[in-house]
């Protein structure tokens, strides 16, 4: 599709009644998707005869809770072979997921399949101005079987005519750097704790901002607004969220110049679910997200569980005046993810963030919980080529003022032990999770 017709076609369609037709093209691969997988899918042909449920009971959205039941991601590890709805014959692509939460997840795809992907990162591209005269270095893990977020993000942008530095991440900091300056990258892709290496590392090898990056496009982990406006001072580019899981076909959504929230797929239905009661949640509350990603032909995936919280935002359209589909909040964490530390204080993954960016010296990190008798046990496992009693009490201090509460469990309830440091060689984190970091580890019973 033209590029002009690609905006106008867009730009027509960001107003009420343009959402409206959208939301109508969405009930009706919806109503396609339960079809095709009730008739199809081994896994879905036993669940709708053993509920007794009728495909055509689902017109809308709005009736997905008639089915009363969910795909969660134990169902696709059990089998994913199970949920396969076309002759495997017509499998193209195979995704998985990174493993980092245990077996991983495989879903499959036709040439149809994968070919609809890419059409949709291609019009991404054209409504977020990206033109054939950038250069986009991926920063994103590759080799790595089945994990396909780099190849579909690089299919792209050749498909959209951009030059294109496929790096990876296992290039050393000081490598990334020299291919910005040699191939004039104006476009950079990674995950939050890779950029957070280079970014330390590279301002080494050269003035971060001379470089000419306009644009930082981060996924697969999460990212807190302390981190997003610490790489943008940093290199002085705007930076972009994405969300998206392997089992969805990697793209979920991104965010506009707005940054405020994730615009999804057209291709994406999303319910807000509690994840206690498993029933819908109003607009604007925070709940597990649901996603079902219709007029998908090899893993159809229905009420798919992700663990991921969020709300749904309101279905009006956004100022940007680009992207006009509804918008999720950026991701806040997992259902899985808030830990409950000393005397049952909440802390989550993005608390570290608040504590770790910026200390000088730091390259990457991670913390381990574990437990003595009624005591929780702190390790922080810190990158850096420094390594000192005064950096270790550099970070503790800030931990304390940070977390005030982990000081007062320390000293006062005596409920956690005093926090150790773990110095750990550049890159010792990236070898032990090529895909993405784990923030922090919970091996608590």
């Amino acid at each position: 599709m033209k590029e002009w017709l690609i905006r106008t076609f867009v730009g027509r369609m960001n107003s009420k009644t343009g959402m409206t037709i959208i939301k109508w093209y969405q009930d009706y691969l919806l109503r396609k998707t339960v079809r095709h997988a009730s008739q199809n899918s081994p896994f879905y042909q036993r669940k709708f005869k053993e509920l007794g449920l009728d495909p055509s009971m689902i017109r809308t959205q709005e009736d997905l809770p008639k089915l009363g039941f969910f795909t969660v991601p134990a169902d696709i590890q059990a089998d994913p072979f199970d949920f396969l709805a076309v002759p495997k014959a017509k499998i193209v692509y195979i995704m998985s997921t990174s493993g980092t939460t245990g077996k991983p997840k495989l879903t499959f795809y036709t040439r149809n399949d994968w070919n609809s992907l890419v059409s949709r990162v291609v019009m991404g591209f054209v409504l977020m101005g990206v033109g054939e005269e950038t250069v986009h270095q991926i920063m994103n893990a590759s080799g790595r079987p089945q994990w396909m977020g780099g190849t579909l993000l690089a299919s792209g942008l050749e498909r959209r005519g951009c030059m294109i530095v496929n790096m990876g991440n296992s290039p050393s900091p000081e490598d990334q750097v020299k291919a910005m300056q040699f191939y004039g990258s104006t476009f950079l892709y990674g995950t939050p704790s890779y950029l957070h290496r280079v970014t330390v590392e590279g301002r080494k090898f050269a003035d971060l901002k001379s470089l000419g990056i306009r644009r930082i496009y981060l996924g697969a982990e999460p990212m807190s607004p302390r981190f997003r406006q610490y790489l943008q001072e940093e290199w002085g580019a705007e930076v972009y969220d994405g969300y998206g899981m392997m089992e969805m076909g990697a793209g979920i959504g991104g965010e506009c110049p707005e940054q405020n929230g994730i615009h999804t797929d057209p291709s994406v239905v999303v319910e807000v679910v509690n994840p206690e009661t498993l029933e819908p949640v109003p607009v604007g509350e925070v709940g597990e997200m649901v996603f079902c990603r219709v007029g998908r032909e090899a893993t159809p995936l229905l009420r798919y569980r992700s663990g991921d919280l969020g709300r749904l935002m309101p279905n009006e359209p956004c100022p940007c005046g680009q992207l006009p589909t509804r918008k999720i909040s950026n991701p806040l964490g997992r259902t899985d993810d808030m830990l409950f530390l000393g005397t049952g204080e909440n802390f989550y993954p993005s608390t570290l963030d608040k504590v770790m960016v910026g200390i000088p010296g730091v390259i990457s990190y991670q913390m381990v919980v574990s437990q003595n008798e009624y005591k929780d046990i702190l390790r922080l496992r810190v990158e850096t080529h420094s390594p000192s009693p005064e950096l270790a009490a550099t970070i503790k201090k800030k931990l304390y003022n940070d977390v005030p509460f982990i000081q007062h469990d320390v000293t006062q309830s005596m409920t956690i032990e005093e926090p150790e440091v773990e110095f750990l060689a550049p890159g010792t984190l990236l070898k032990e999770s090529p895909v993405k970091l784990r923030k922090v580890v919970d091996t608590r019973e």
